[in-house]
């Protein structure tokens, strides 16, 4: 993170590698994907570490956080719903081939293309 007034590094975390994404999420946090990590809920402020939530089928799309959950995809495995603030699975499509699109929300609807090129909707709350 850096010092938005003189660009000075306020943390830094080596160990946070492959990073694909970062977006920022609820109540003063980052979420940060990663092809080696998987999903990461950090604290914005102190830079730690709140949760983390393993992607075991592929690396995850960049997140998209809708109020108090998170969603990414699994390029080999499931679209998931976590929460933001724990990391704890809500929620998950299947398909053949995975996700690697990442989805797109509006005015409480969702929707994200899977490999296989079927697209799902869903309602977001």
């Amino acid at each position: 993170r850096l010092d938005p007034g003189n660009g000075s590094v306020i943390w830094h975390r080596e160990e946070l590698v492959g990073v694909t994404g970062i977006v920022e999420g609820p109540a003063g946090t980052l979420i940060l994907s990663s092809g080696d990590i998987g999903v990461v809920g950090i604290e914005a402020r102190a830079g730690e570490t709140l949760w983390s939530a393993p992607m075991p089928r592929g690396a995850p799309t960049p997140a998209v956080v809708v109020g108090d959950d998170v969603l990414v995809g699994e390029t080999e495995g499931g679209f998931v719903a976590l929460s933001a603030a724990n990391g704890r699975e809500l929620d998950r499509i299947e398909d053949a081939h995975g996700f690697a699109a990442q989805p797109a929300v509006s005015m409480g609807r969702g929707a994200v293309l899977s490999n296989t090129g079927r697209r799902f909707v869903f309602d977001v709350r």
